[in-house]
């Protein structure tokens, strides 16, 4: 169980290395972090749509500065793998996020505060 996780942890960092949207024919990740901006969210989730993914954003709250501070992301890729994730980023300075990688047998969806 624990060299799962550790595969899981160095998969989510491989794939969701930047923050952004990335799409390609083999996988799909996204990462949000404290200086996301709204028009960023919505573009991400237009695009997702594109490729059936639901991207939902919601408990959001921004500080003064209109940084993200506590986030909640909910996806369905609607193929079977969907999840949800919470994180306080001003707190942590973590990145939230997810990935779906389409042509492996080993790790082929996850979420976490990367």
């Amino acid at each position: 169980m624990k060299n799962l996780a550790l595969g899981f942890f160095f998969l989510s960092i491989f794939f969701v290395s930047e923050v952004g949207l990335k799409i390609n024919k083999n996988s799909v990740s996204l990462a949000i972090d404290k200086n996301t901006t709204g028009k960023e969210l919505n573009q991400y989730k237009a695009a997702l749509l594109k490729y059936k993914i639901n991207l939902q954003v919601s408990e959001i709250q921004r500080d003064k500065n209109n940084k993200i501070g506590y986030i909640k992301i909910e996806v369905n890729c609607n193929d079977g793998f969907k999840g949800s994730v919470s994180e306080d980023l001003m707190k942590t300075g973590n990145r939230i996020g997810f990935y779906r990688i389409y042509n492996t047998k080993g790790s082929p969806f996850g979420m976490n505060p990367l």
